[in-house]
């Protein structure tokens, strides 16, 4: 199914695999069994921090719900569609459990794929979890600083990537804890690590030198998948593309009468061209169109001016390209 949006994997239907679900349901081994996922499209999705809800409320919104057990303990769920399962890890084991196939696909950031130079593929991003690892110091820290010094991090190889594409030769001081800590417990001087809005530097009497990557959350695959469960991710991966897409859009319908029709018909936005229907009255048209949600209210006043009328604004699920 995924998604009951793509009808068709390579050689199953949707209602095969709902079937097949069914047949499967309660006895051991099947589809999706006591304990484990058989069969069915694992997903790898964040066990907790700020990547965890936004990850299960994309799924959501491409009709994979997840039923979260009454167990928090329990690391996997059963979904809405039968042909998918999501399975819950840390963020940043996620690049390594997708990479080595022990789950089909996943949503983790950016950064962590990076760090990790895990084999893992990187689908698509997906706009949420922004953040940036950034080089921060005492007051008054400036870049030419960094040369000679000692760097607390949680993520070397970032760190040094961005060393030697800058040409700084400096010592990458690894550290597990409150990276913040370092320069006033003598560990170091300066440190490298993840900025949302900077208030957590600003207690520690810390300042932004210099962004080192910038990141968000992203869809990544496995890269070797077998046919049917590349089909799968490809359908999924349509979807999420469908659903972010859409986000930023609306879908307008309104009538015009013939005179006006021409006029408001090339005046309107639309991805290519808006649909344009005869009604059943003579001399008058519905038109259909997507059209950007910013800046909404300023279009539909001038269409009400072009003779539009009847106008209806609706949501959007996907835009499937």
């Amino acid at each position: 199914m995924i998604g009951e949006k793509i009808a068709k994997t390579g050689k199953e239907t949707a209602s095969a695999a709902n079937g097949r679900a069914r047949k499967a349901k309660g006895r051991p081994g099947g589809m999706i069994g006591k304990s484990t996922c058989n069969g069915a499209l694992k997903i790898a999705v964040p066990n907790k921090g700020r990547l965890k809800m936004p990850a299960l409320d994309l799924l959501e919104k491409c009709q994979i719900k997840v039923e979260i057990a009454e167990d928090e303990r329990r690391l996997w769920a059963e979904t809405s569609d039968p042909q998918a399962c999501v399975v819950f890890a840390r963020a940043e084991d996620i690049p390594d459990i997708v990479a080595s196939g022990a789950a089909d696909c996943g949503i983790t950031g950016l950064d962590l794929v990076v760090e990790k130079k895990a084999n893992a593929k990187v689908l698509q991003n997906l706009g949420f979890g922004r953040c940036k690892i950034a080089i921060a110091g005492p007051k008054g820290s400036k870049l030419a600083m960094l040369s000679g010094s000692r760097i607390a991090t949680k993520t070397p190889n970032l760190l040094e990537t961005y060393l030697k594409r800058k040409g700084i030769r400096a010592k990458t001081v690894m550290i597990k804890g409150a990276t913040e800590l370092s320069p006033m417990l003598g560990i170091s001087e300066f440190i490298c690590d993840h900025v949302s809005t900077g208030s957590t530097l600003a207690a520690n009497a810390l300042f932004e030198i210099d962004t080192v990557f910038e990141s968000e959350a992203c869809f990544v695959s496995a890269p070797r998948l077998q046919k049917e469960k590349k089909t799968l991710v490809e359908s999924l991966a349509s979807l999420i593309s469908g659903t972010l897409a859409a986000g930023g859009r609306k879908y307008l319908m309104m009538n015009v009468d013939e005179r006006d029709l021409k006029r408001l018909a090339s005046s309107i936005p639309s991805a290519k061209s808006p649909t344009v229907l005869q009604l059943a009255k003579k001399g008058q048209f519905a038109v259909h169109t997507v059209v950007p949600a910013l800046g909404l209210a300023g279009l539909i006043r001038r269409l009400k001016e072009l003779g539009a009328r009847d106008i209806l604004v609706l949501g959007i699920n996907q835009v499937i390209a």
